[in-house]
């Protein structure tokens, strides 16, 4: 895998992650944000684990379904939650890895220095 594809595989992820997260605030379930957009339930939960590459009309669709700008779902791409920070890590990896992978970015700083 290259690092053009892994950048492009945790973007994906990362908005994902996003657009699950304000569908789960919001109690909408994927059959109802699929409905409201014209998806299916399934690429609603394929986008949603970073499966699926979005137009970026679907994008403002979703953002449009959800009350949210289609900025807050593309958000940054510096981690800044455990939630974020999980989002990001390879669902193939062992536990063991991934909770490794969690407490070093639980310490390391960020941009400003600060966590």
């Amino acid at each position: 895998m290259t690092s053009e594809t892994l950048s492009t595989e945790l973007i994906y992820r990362a908005v994902g992650s996003r657009i699950r997260e304000e569908r789960v605030k919001r109690n909408i379930t994927q059959e109802d944000l699929a409905a409201s957009v014209g998806l299916t339930r399934a690429s609603v939960t394929n986008i949603e684990r970073g499966r699926q590459r979005m137009p970026v009309h679907v994008l403002v669709a979703l953002a449009t379904s959800l009350h949210v700008s289609p900025a807050h779902l593309v958000g940054s791409f510096e981690p800044k939650t455990a939630v974020e920070i999980e989002a990001l890590v390879p669902e193939a990896l062992s536990d063991s890895i991934k909770q490794w992978i969690m407490a070093g970015a639980a310490k390391a700083p960020t941009k400003g220095g600060h966590r």
